[in-house]
């Protein structure tokens, strides 16, 4: 076999390969609220193990929307507030909060 075919076949092989191993990003959405009201422009972030966190922040709307290249259990912050939240790679999560606070203790409570 020429050289040049082997070498055809391994770089197919290895770009199947890489395109195999690749991690889709997943995706968290929801939107914050506060007293009733929208919570605009706090930074929002996400954490998962083994990969660097997502950042951004709430819009006019208190709306959100992260993508990770990571997946399982990961930590959601927004604001001084963090919750534990599930992402997978095959669709969006939505994750709506009520962010309290009492006593200068910021708390992430589940819509």
């Amino acid at each position: 076999m020429p050289l040049t075919t082997v070498a055809t076949r391994w770089l197919a092989l290895g770009t199947l390969l890489l395109a195999a191993s690749q991690v889709h990003a997943a995706t968290i959405v929801g939107r914050v609220v506060r007293d009733s009201h929208s919570a605009a422009g706090l930074p929002v972030s996400l954490t998962c193990p083994g990969v660097p966190p997502a950042t951004g922040s709430t819009d006019a709307r208190g709306d959100y929307r992260l993508s990770i290249n990571g997946s399982g259990r990961c930590t959601l912050q927004i604001g001084d507030a963090t919750a534990d939240v599930i992402v997978f790679n095959q669709a969006p999560m939505q994750y709506d909060f009520e962010l309290q606070v009492h006593d200068g203790n910021a708390k992430l409570v589940r819509r």
